[in-house]
């Protein structure tokens, strides 16, 4: 997960990432791997009111 976020250069601090509807914690990212036909969400977060 970690190098496909380095890969196309996704701003890591402001993310929120799922792997197959399960968000991970950023200690998980190194450690968790794809397979084909994996579901994979990065949800932006931003400031606002």
């Amino acid at each position: 997960m970690a190098q496909l976020i380095e890969r196309y250069q996704i701003p890591s601090q402001s993310i929120l990432v799922e792997h197959n509807g399960i968000a991970l914690y950023r200690h998980e990212w190194p450690e968790r791997s794809l397979a084909e036909g994996d579901r994979v969400e990065f949800i932006r977060v931003v400031a606002g009111g």
